[in-house]
């Protein structure tokens, strides 16, 4: 049996500048596919996705706990998870292809 390969995971925590910064920079620089937001341990967003600017509201206003955002740069598919840890904010990166 072989082991599956798995893409390089990144992860940081970032300030509320730097979140800003990224939600500013994904709008300007990506093509997003997919946002959705996360309540709770149990609370996804249901059914079809949120807008960027709509996630980024409620995430910023602390509504939701997380989002995550599919999207195209670079010539890959980028996935970011962003999941509130008290005052700081953990991000979480993988190239999906």
């Amino acid at each position: 049996m072989t082991t599956p390969e798995f893409p390089p995971v990144h992860a940081a925590d970032l300030d509320a500048a730097s979140v800003s910064a990224l939600f500013t920079d994904l709008s300007a620089m990506a093509q997003v596919l997919e946002v959705r937001v996360k309540g709770g341990a149990q609370a996804y967003a249901g059914g079809a996705s949120v807008g960027l600017l709509e996630a980024r509201g409620s995430f910023e206003r602390r509504e939701v706990l997380g989002v995550q955002v599919r999207y195209l740069h670079d010539g890959g598919e980028w996935c970011d998870t962003l999941m509130r840890a008290g005052d700081a904010v953990r991000i979480v990166r993988v190239r999906v292809a």
